[in-house]
């Protein structure tokens, strides 16, 4: 491994390798984000459509606290 430009008597680059460890957690996440939102937006779809199912037949939506 070549000496860090940063630090001709350092192994390694510590700055570098921080920011490799970040640029991996900022990939988790993001799949996580996606993930989640992805599953955000299917649950939207599920609610619009019971409410409209309950709206067809005259059945009142309950309130929810928030």
């Amino acid at each position: 491994m070549a000496k860090c430009p940063y630090n001709s008597s350092s192994e390694y680059c510590e700055i570098e390798v921080q920011l490799e460890v970040a640029k991996v957690a900022e990939n988790e996440a993001a799949e996580t984000f996606h993930e989640m939102d992805a599953e955000i937006r299917r649950l939207l779809q599920r609610i619009e459509l019971l409410e409209k199912t309950l709206q067809q037949y005259n059945i009142p939506i309950p309130e929810v606290e928030d």
